[in-house]
């Protein structure tokens, strides 16, 4: 009945806590002896360097472990996806290689940001693993359920065109 949360509750984000720190102090250690094993003999400021920069990294696993948690989600149409991978791997990376040539001479840099709205039944995980793969186009973030219903993905994007892999997702784009 009150605002705050209840014993059980505050004691299971305790423990939450508790798990998360002890995660990311356990990799924190295991980069630092590794850091320490493979550049031999170190000062003390190259040690309290190689601490902080390993502890940074352990948190960086921790979120990682988390991102990688997201629901698999739909497979409606993964095998059409699949299909048009390699078409649209040869396609984007020619597009970039010329966006690298045109930004070599000076020119603006190619790419925009769009919203692509999943069809209903795609998963939002693996069709963002598959868009961030290619080389014209980066998932920036994935808005919605996660079950792909009303799942609206936010992509840097090289070309104005849409892809043969977003195609295949039958996603509908918005600028």
């Amino acid at each position: 009945m009150g605002i705050l949360p209840g014993p059980d509750v505050s004691r299971g984000r305790a423990n939450r806590a508790t798990r998360v720190t002890g995660f990311v102090l356990v990799w924190a250690g295991l980069l630092f002896l590794a850091y320490w094993v493979l550049i031999g003999p170190v000062s003390a400021l190259e040690l309290l360097v190689g601490a902080g920069g390993a502890l940074l990294a352990g948190g960086a696993v921790e979120g990682m472990r988390r991102a990688e948690r997201q629901p698999w989600g739909g497979a409606e149409r993964l095998g059409a996806a699949v299909a048009a991978f390699p078409v649209t791997l040869l396609r984007e990376t020619w597009q970039l290689a010329l966006a690298v040539l045109a930004a070599l001479r000076g020119r603006r840099a190619a790419g925009r940001v769009v919203r692509v709205r999943l069809a209903p039944g795609v998963g939002p995980s693996w069709a963002a693993a598959l868009l961030s793969a290619s080389p014209g186009s980066c998932v920036l973030d994935i808005a919605g359920d996660g079950q792909g219903r009303g799942c609206e993905l936010t992509v840097h994007v090289l070309a104005t065109a849409v892809s043969p892999l977003e195609a295949a997702l039958r996603g509908e784009r918005a600028p």
